[in-house]
C-alpha cells in the first residue's frame, strides 16, 4: 500500500510539472514597467532652482540644430525640468541664438512656456527669433530691459493678460517687428520701449478697447493701433 500511495503521489507531482511547463500566455498575468524616463535638458541649459522652487533658465547651450541635424524653424522652450515649473528666462539666457552663420535670413518662432513670470534684461538679445509667443503664460509680469533688443528678424510678439511691466528699449533696432500684440490692460510700458529702430509705419499695436495705456503709448509715439475682437465678435 505504501509503494501504491508513493507512485500516486510522484505521478502528480510529474503532472504538475508537466501543465506549468505548458501554460499558455492567456493564462498568464505580467505586470508592465514603465521605462519611459522624464527628459534630461542638462545638455541643453544651464538652469538653477531658485528660493520658491521653480527652475531660472541661466543659458541657453544648444546651437539651434534638431535630432535631425537641421537648424529649427519652431522652437519650444520646456514648462518643465526636473519636475519643476520654467518661471524665469535669465539675463542674456538666449544672447544671439538660433544663427545660422550659412543662412542669414534663417529664423525662428519661440514658443514660451505657460509657468513663465519674466523674462530678464538682454534675455533674447540679438537673437534670431522671429515670433515671440508668450501669451500662454497666466501669470507673466515682466519683459526686462533690452530683452529683445537687436532681434532684427522679429516679426511678431504676443504679451499674456497679467503682464505688468515692458522695459526700457525692450525692442530696441527691433526692425522687422509689424505686430506686437499686448493682452494686459494695464501695464506700464517704457517710453523707449518700442520706439528706437521700430518702424512708425508698419508696427500695429493690438490691444483690448479697455487698454487706455496703451492706446495712449500707440499714439505718442506714432504707432497704429488696433482693438482686439472680443469674442462675440469673432463668432
Amino acid at each position: 500500500m505504501k509503494k501504491i500511495i508513493a507512485i500516486l503521489l510522484a505521478a502528480a507531482s510529474i503532472l504538475t510539472v508537466f501543465c506549468a511547463c505548458n501554460k499558455t500566455p492567456e493564462n498568464e498575468t505580467t505586470t508592465a514597467v514603465s521605462t519611459t524616463a522624464a527628459p534630461s535638458y542638462s545638455d541643453e541649459f544651464d538652469y538653477s532652482v531658485l528660493d520658491n522652487g521653480t527652475i531660472k533658465i541661466n543659458s541657453y547651450k544648444g546651437n539651434g540644430i534638431g535630432d535631425d541635424g537641421k537648424y529649427f524653424n519652431v522652437y519650444t522652450i520646456p514648462a518643465v525640468i526636473d519636475g519643476k515649473n520654467v518661471t524665469v528666462i535669465a539675463s542674456g539666457a538666449f544672447k544671439n541664438a538660433f544663427r545660422d552663420d550659412s543662412d542669414p535670413n534663417h529664423c525662428v518662432a519661440v514658443t514660451f512656456p505657460r509657468t513663465l513670470v519674466e523674462i530678464e534684461e538682454r534675455a533674447f538679445e540679438g537673437s534670431a527669433i522671429s515670433k515671440a509667443y508668450i501669451d500662454s503664460a497666466a501669470d507673466f509680469k515682466k519683459i526686462g530691459a533690452y530683452a529683445f533688443a537687436e532681434c532684427d528678424k522679429l516679426v511678431q510678439v504676443t504679451i499674456p493678460y497679467k503682464t505688468e511691466e515692458i522695459g526700457e528699449k525692450a525692442f530696441y533696432l527691433c526692425t522687422s517687428l509689424i505686430f506686437a500684440t499686448i493682452r494686459s490692460n494695464d501695464v506700464k510700458i517704457a517710453d523707449d520701449a518700442f520706439d528706437i529702430g521700430v518702424s512708425k509705419e508698419r508696427l500695429c499695436i493690438n490691444c483690448n478697447e479697455k487698454a487706455d495705456k496703451i492706446v495712449a503709448y500707440a499714439k505718442k509715439h506714432g504707432f497704429s493701433q488696433k482693438f482686439l475682437l472680443k469674442t462675440s465678435d469673432a463668432q
